[in-house]
């Protein structure tokens, strides 16, 4: 298992639970920095970034460390959160003793410069969590859900 087939699976089930949406694959080894999907459905666009970890024991650090390597996708990641209503966050897939999806979204610290605050976290290897989020997001009341 690797992103690659995480981001597939992701895809088929944001297609069965937002039936009509445009799902656009952007990242690739000539657009870096820039989210790895789009999705437009309801006529509002979100920007998840998938994210795969696996090791023994993942932490929150790692997490950070791996979200934190690519500042110039942490920009763009945060340009589009402030731009959209909060629609670009980072869909963490881990594989350690724990499998879980992790939300994380973009922010700036004062302390620490750009860097990612975690949301959510849902236990298993599941799309779930993020199809969720992509229908909440979605919804004409997303501000006060």
């Amino acid at each position: 298992m690797n992103e690659a087939s995480v981001v597939s699976g992701l895809r088929k089930q944001v297609k069965l639970a937002m039936r009509g949406c445009y799902w656009h694959k952007i990242a690739d080894r000539a657009t870096l920095g820039r989210p790895d999907i789009s999705v437009t459905w309801r006529g509002r666009t979100s920007w998840p970034e998938v994210k795969f970890l696996r090791k023994t024991r993942v932490t929150d650090e790692d997490v950070l460390k791996k979200i934190g390597s690519d500042q110039v996708q942490l920009s763009t990641m945060l340009s589009a959160f402030n731009a959209s209503e909060a629609r670009a966050f980072y869909a963490v897939y881990v594989r350690d003793a724990q499998p879980r999806v992790e939300i994380w979204e973009p922010c700036y610290h004062s302390g620490t410069g750009l860097t990612a605050a975690k949301i959510s976290v849902s236990i298993g290897f599941t799309h779930a969590s993020v199809v969720q989020r992509l229908l909440q997001q979605h919804r004409d009341d997303w501000r006060q859900v």
